[in-house]
């Protein structure tokens, strides 16, 4: 070698394997549509970034009004073959969004078991809004971490033969409740709501049915924020109490507000809050 002379070597810079996974997540969760392409550029990257795919899920017969970042539309036949092809633990990790929206053949054979077969596979979901409602849920939500729930009252509770139980275990970390519809239940039954252990936010959407449900959120303590959810153009607060946790609005589009708040935290609950803090302030 002369002297003088450098010796130059090229070294691809390599990223540790934790900051490329990161990397890849990050990207995959802001920008869903692109995770069948990350999923081909090495195995790794597949196994981090192919749960993510699953990770929001919307089940409706038509593609949701707010999609954020092009986010995939599944419809029942979709994910019950995708169910088909891998285990369940990969599910149970993989999922934590699921909304259920009305679907036009609910009347078939195949609705039911298919709703039943969803929510006993996706045993790890913290957020379900569920509008069927044609069978009874708790059986197969007993064992799962809900913390978001909006459901129908009456199917999960058999239907008015078995009384609202807010103790059960279905409800135990549920800190948003949103009641679809099945709130023609005895006042007794709801005084109980108060024994809900990490309820902050309810909401319901049927005004002539406040005389049941206020009285025993008045009386519950922990309670933030509780939202009567109208049709466009009624004034709700003409139902509400004087307190500044009781709030009126129009009731938004269900799948679309829900996905707002799952992938930018911007749904009615955040704009509720938003009310409630200024009527806070108003008051110091």
């Amino acid at each position: 070698m002369e002297i003088g002379s450098a010796v130059h070597s090229h070294v691809d810079p390599v990223l540790p394997p934790e900051l490329e996974r990161l990397i890849f997540e990050d990207c995959a969760l802001s920008h869903p549509i692109s995770i069948p392409t990350f999923m081909l550029v090495a195995r790794r990257v597949k196994t981090w970034t192919e749960p993510l795919l699953f990770r929001t899920i919307c089940v409706t017969d038509t593609p949701p009004s707010y999609t954020p970042n092009n986010f995939h539309h599944f419809t029942m036949d979709i994910l019950l073959r995708e169910i088909q092809k891998r285990p369940a633990s990969f599910f149970e990790s993989a999922v934590k969004h699921l909304f259920i929206g009305e679907i036009a053949d609910f009347h078939s054979s195949q609705y039911i078991p298919g709703v039943q077969t969803l929510l006993a596979t996706f045993r790890g979901i913290t957020a379900l809004f569920a509008s069927c409602h044609h069978f009874q849920y708790l059986p197969v939500l007993e064992a799962v971490p809900l913390q978001t729930l909006a459901i129908d009252l009456n199917s999960l509770f058999a239907f008015g033969k078995t009384p609202l139980d807010f103790l059960h275990p279905v409800f135990r970390n549920v800190t948003h409740l949103q009641v679809l519809s099945g709130l023609s239940r005895p006042t007794k039954e709801w005084a109980g709501i108060k024994n809900m252990p990490q309820l902050t936010h309810f909401a319901f959407t049927n005004p002539n049915e406040r005389q049941m449900v206020i009285p025993a959120l008045l009386g519950c303590s922990q309670l933030e924020c509780c939202v009567l959810l109208c049709p466009l153009g009624v004034n709700g607060a003409f139902w509400l109490p004087d307190d500044v946790r009781f709030v009126a609005m129009s009731r938004p589009d269900d799948c679309g507000d829900w996905l707002r708040g799952i992938t930018t935290e911007d749904d009615y609950w955040k704009r509720a809050e938003a009310v409630i803090a200024a009527r806070r302030a108003e008051l110091r």
